[in-house]
């Protein structure tokens, strides 16, 4: 790769120049990245474009019902963004393909705290003893015993010390 290339952020100068060699050259990204001076390749024009500065694009936030439209062309075509993105004209894939990944991520969260709310508290652990069954015992399953008062918990502390 050339080490006069940029990458990261577009200035305002480059932004301007590209949208003057779009409007001269179309989209033809091989002269552009020419006349712009080798300092992005073609890809980097290219995606830059049709990704920010493509005047069809909407920079709006997508609205319920198309929302609930994304979410149905994807349980149809899968992750095929840029057939789900030609439904939504001044959608990019890219923002069709972010939106749906937000969407994810805030239902993955949901599904956290739920389950997170729906954990036994395990604070009080230790203050219901377990009874296991003995070798050749009839018992299958474990029996949870009353919690002792707090006589006898001194007492079985104390015995556990000196022990």
């Amino acid at each position: 790769m050339n080490s006069q290339k940029k990458c990261g952020r577009w200035d305002d100068q480059e932004k301007q120049l590209l949208q003057s060699l779009v409007q001269t050259h179309g989209y033809n990204w091989r002269a552009i990245a020419m006349h712009m001076g080798q300092t992005r390749d073609q890809r980097q024009i290219r995606e830059h474009y049709l990704n920010h500065q493509n005047p069809a694009i909407n920079k709006r936030r997508i609205t319920p019902s198309e929302s609930e439209k994304i979410q149905e062309l994807y349980r149809k075509h899968g992750r095929q963004w840029k057939l789900i993105a030609s439904y939504f004209p001044c959608f990019s894939p890219i923002m069709v393909r972010n939106h749906w990944n937000n969407l994810q991520r805030k239902r993955m969260n949901q599904i956290r705290s739920l389950r997170r709310s729906q954990q036994p508290d395990h604070s009080s652990f230790g203050n219901h003893p377990v009874a296991y069954p003995q070798f050749g015992s009839s018992q299958q399953q474990p029996t949870t015993l009353a919690p002792p008062s707090d006589n006898i918990r001194k007492k079985m502390s104390i015995t556990y010390l000196l022990n």
